[in-house]
């Protein structure tokens, strides 16, 4: 039995939530990077599973959002590692823009597996 892609995401709401707070404290950047990283996880886990399923490249929009997910995933873990600093309009865009793409990922995922492990 494949594991559900859905799956994969059943914290994603306290991981993006924790996400958020950095924004409004400081010292929250540690535990905001910790669940920024455990959702970037959570994308490498499912598309290791559209991988062994082949439908990684065979799926319109996948591939689509998650190379569009990549740069600002890539520019908060470099702002939460102090690499390089963001204006706080700039945090809220980036963790938005990661949020709303992440929730189209799981709904493409979601029709994935009603189709795949039915």
């Amino acid at each position: 039995m494949n594991t559900k892609l859905k799956a994969y995401f059943s914290h994603f709401n306290y991981n993006i939530g924790k996400v958020y707070e950095c924004i409004s404290n400081i010292d929250y950047k540690q535990l905001s990077l910790i669940n920024l990283n455990e959702i970037v996880s959570n994308i490498e886990k499912a598309k290791s599973e559209l991988n062994k399923r082949s439908l990684l490249g065979n799926v319109p929009g996948i591939e689509y959002n998650l190379e569009e997910i990549n740069y600002p995933i890539n520019k908060l873990q470099s702002y939460f590692n102090d690499e390089i600093k963001l204006h706080d309009k700039e945090i809220k865009i980036l963790i938005y823009f990661i949020h709303k793409k992440t929730e189209e990922l799981i709904r493409m995922f979601e029709e994935i597996d009603n189709d795949y492990c039915e």
